[in-house]
């Protein structure tokens, strides 16, 4: 019996080793993703600011507003939401910007 006994907390204890393993195995990938989907947003957010910072420029050099929504992809509603608005051709900061 001693050696059927030896046998099953050999089995048990690759069994938690193989569960120790799995479950460092899936931390690490949850840690990756979650680092790429970081990453992911981080830049997403710098490209939308990049693209507001350039609408505010074009407004202020004169570019009309339909020519900033040509250039840049924004829609009317997000040029002037990105605190730079057009009233009768002059272009005005408003406090948010």
């Amino acid at each position: 019996m001693a050696e059927g006994s030896d046998w099953d907390e050999a089995e048990e204890e690759r069994i938690r080793q193989y569960h120790r393993l799995k479950y460092e195995i899936d931390r690490e990938s949850q840690l990756i993703y979650a680092e790429k989907m970081g990453f992911k947003r981080g830049m997403e957010a710098g490209m939308a600011k990049g693209i507001i910072k350039t609408a505010k420029n074009a407004l202020a050099m004169g570019l009309s507003l339909e020519q900033i929504e040509q250039f840049t992809g924004l829609s009317r509603e997000e040029i002037e939401g990105c605190g730079i608005f057009q009233v009768g051709g002059d272009t005005k900061e408003s406090g948010n910007g």
